[in-house]
């Protein structure tokens, strides 16, 4: 939730301060082609986060019924779970927030650092480097259970 209000404050301030102040660093692209691209970048994230969770939350309910409460209590505090799905949620919120500011009031100007914000968060994002990390230790839980279980 902190990553989702704090790229809010910061999708309404900082294109803002920068269209006001730094309006003569852009990008020396075409207005359409970065409404292109912050689009797709936006509309992807939002469909990766969807592919990418889904199956995470379903193997913590999966847990949580199949078991007993507590795996699943366990895996659903897991900080490493919420920092990736704040950080894919951040993404595609500050590319929507960008959009909207990209040739604004008919200037034709591109925002340098905001759109730097977007393509440095989704380099942050790639699915490998965070959602690896939490499904590592989740298997190795479940794996871990399952041989408790069945010794049992």
């Amino acid at each position: 939730m902190i990553y989702v209000v704090a790229t809010i404050v910061a999708g309404f301030t900082l294109p803002r301060l920068e269209h006001t102040y730094l309006l003569s660093y852009d990008i020396k692209l075409s207005v359409s082609s970065a409404q292109a691209v912050l689009s797709s970048i936006a509309s992807g994230m939002m469909a990766l986060t969807g592919i990418v969770f889904s199956p995470a939350f379903v193997v913590v309910q999966f847990s949580a019924t199949a078991y007993s409460p507590r795996p699943g209590i366990r895996l659903s505090h897991d900080p490493v779970l919420f920092r990736a799905l704040g950080a894919f949620i951040a993404t595609f919120c500050y590319a929507i927030a960008t959009l909207c500011r990209v040739d604004r009031e008919g200037s034709g100007k591109i925002p340098l650092f905001s759109a730097a914000t977007v393509a440095g968060t989704l380099c942050c994002c790639r699915p490998d480097s965070s959602f690896r990390q939490w499904k590592t230790r989740t298997w190795r839980r479940f794996s871990r259970l399952r041989a408790v279980l069945d010794s049992s």
